[in-house]
């Protein structure tokens, strides 16, 4: 699976100054309709079918557990008020400009985005002391959305890989089906059996949180050859176990000798006693 795709979220840009009112300026060459903007991508890695599974349980027990009272609004208690806006400053009025920018290959320009370029400079020359911001707040805010639109374009590729996974599990003739349920829950016995063997509740929680988190990584928990393995580690679990020449072995009439006992079996040499 591809490398951990890291889910922060980006800083929040600092929000552009509004700009002010300036004199009519001549009209600018017409630019090129902008393309449609492709639908927004998911932001957000979809769980995996053991994840489904065990938040499928929790939320069973949240609703066999007794409803717990809200505690009531204390006195004297009140919302937050915010403070009034500050009145804006009329800046002095400018000179008008017409801005000759062209957007690189491959680049298309909004009305929406041009506005918002022109605003700047015009505040940049009213005061470029204070004016720089807004071209910084302006550049950020496009890296920002180019860094989420890329993320965003990986989180739907992953997803997609992963409902292919689950679609592959349902089909599966050992997975999926009406038995779906049931090999699910071999699988998150057999997970839980074998994800830790520390007897300490702080290193075994760790543990388990290791595995968790390389399940939400790589997607693991939606593969059906990860789950076909943990799904037989299950069933091993709770099958009968498999002698040496097969079938269950017969009774020789004696309890096995020896400390700690243990599993035997019939065999020439064992019909002489100690």
């Amino acid at each position: 699976m591809a490398d951990e795709i890291k889910t922060e979220e980006p800083a929040t840009p600092a929000a552009t100054p509004s700009p002010a009112p300036a004199a009519a300026a001549p009209p600018v060459e017409a630019a090129a309709p902008a393309a449609a903007e492709p639908a927004a991508a998911p932001e957000t890695i979809a769980p995996t079918l053991l994840e489904q599974f065990d938040a499928e349980a929790k939320e069973k027990e949240a609703a066999a557990a007794p409803p717990v009272e809200a505690d009531a609004k204390k006195p004297g208690e009140e919302a937050p008020k915010e403070g009034a806006p500050e009145a804006p400053v009329d800046p002095k009025p400018l000179e008008p400009v017409a801005y000759e920018f062209t957007p690189g290959e491959g680049f298309t320009l909004s009305d929406e985005r041009r506005g918002e370029a022109i605003a700047a400079f015009d505040a940049f020359r009213a005061d470029p002391v204070k004016g720089a911001q807004g071209l910084m707040d302006l550049h950020q805010k496009a890296v920002t959305e180019a860094v989420n639109t890329v993320r965003a374009d990986q989180v739907a590729v992953f997803n997609q890989t992963i409902s292919d996974w689950e679609n592959e599990v349902h089909g599966d003739p050992e997975l999926g089906g009406a038995g779906f349920q049931t090999a699910m829950r071999a699988v998150a016995e057999a997970r839980d059996a074998f994800v830790t063997t520390a007897r300490d509740p702080k290193i075994a929680a760790m543990h388990r949180e290791q595995f968790e988190h390389f399940l939400r990584v790589t997607g693991a928990g939606s593969h059906p050859a990860f789950l076909r393995m943990l799904h037989n580690v299950g069933g091993r679990m709770i099958e009968p176990k498999e002698y040496i020449g097969g079938g269950v072995p017969k009774s020789v009439g004696r309890k096995p000798s020896g400390k700690g006992g243990g599993d035997f079996y019939e065999h020439p040499r064992s019909g002489t006693e100690d």
